[in-house]
């Protein structure tokens, strides 16, 4: 009976992700939104220049030399590309959660939410089970995509940590549309509201202490505190952790509100 049940949630977990790949497949709306990250780095990659490209522009279109700014080039471009990481970091997780957030929206209004609750697993596994592939996706298409922007390079460990903790926002975005949205067009809406969350405390990079710990509710924040620590050298385990246990925290209090809803 043990082996049965613990199967159960197994076989659940491949079933619904085959069935949310049939899903966002069918609507180009969803697909778009589930790579807009990787558009958000090519277009880094392409547009935004590095020290050498910059040189390059500077000494074919002004026939002028940058060796004796570089430093202050260097510096420049440097802050540029961890804003726009960051940037990055918080818009991945958020557009990855806004597509499962605006699938259980679409569920809920075609009547499916009352059948999943007398499934033989609860509807809190069932909830689990359900973040599983947007919360790996979220953590793959970080990890794959930070090497593509070719920007704020960081060693691979400490970018699978940066990816890892970004993918727990994942949840708290869903769930953040699904509790509040009370149809498919105000959850359009509220996904633009909560992307806009997601990469708003980049503005912590121009305030000091104490006024940029207004964003401190905001998992994204934290995320973001630790990649520019490590752009600098610094260690990333401190903010990341909070960013963990406030993502975790959220999504709990989230998901709570999402119950109560009882549709």
């Amino acid at each position: 009976m043990a082996e049965v049940k613990a199967a159960a949630p197994r076989s659940l977990i491949v079933a619904l992700i085959a069935a949310d790949m049939r899903s966002v497949a069918r609507n180009r709306l969803l697909v778009l939104l589930a790579f807009m990250p990787l558009l958000v780095v090519i277009v880094y990659r392409f547009v935004i220049p590095d020290e050498a490209a910059l040189a390059e522009l500077a000494r074919e279109r002004f026939s002028v030399e940058l060796e004796g700014i570089r430093p202050l080039i260097v510096n420049a471009l440097m802050n540029l590309h961890a804003l726009l990481m960051a940037i990055f970091v918080g818009l991945s997780a958020s557009m990855i959660g806004a597509v499962y957030g605006l699938l259980l929206v679409e569920e809920r209004e075609d009547r499916l939410m009352p059948s999943l609750r007398v499934m033989p697993v609860s509807f809190a596994t069932y909830m689990i089970a359900r973040m599983a592939l947007p919360t790996l996706g979220a953590m793959i298409v970080t990890t794959l995509a930070y090497p593509i922007a070719g920007m704020a390079p960081l060693s691979l460990p400490k970018v699978l940590a940066i990816a890892a903790t970004g993918a727990t926002l994942v949840p708290v975005i869903t769930m953040g549309v699904v509790a509040f949205a009370p149809g498919r067009v105000a959850a359009f809406a509220l996904v633009r509201l909560l992307s806009l969350l997601a990469v708003l405390p980049v503005i912590a990079w121009f305030i000091d202490p104490p006024a940029e710990w207004v964003f401190a509710p905001i998992g994204a924040y934290w995320q973001m505190r630790a990649l520019w620590s490590a752009v600098e050298g610094g260690s990333v385990w401190p903010d990341l952790a909070i960013a963990a246990v406030v993502n975790l925290v959220s999504t709990a209090a989230l998901y709570w509100r999402f119950v109560q809803r009882r549709e």
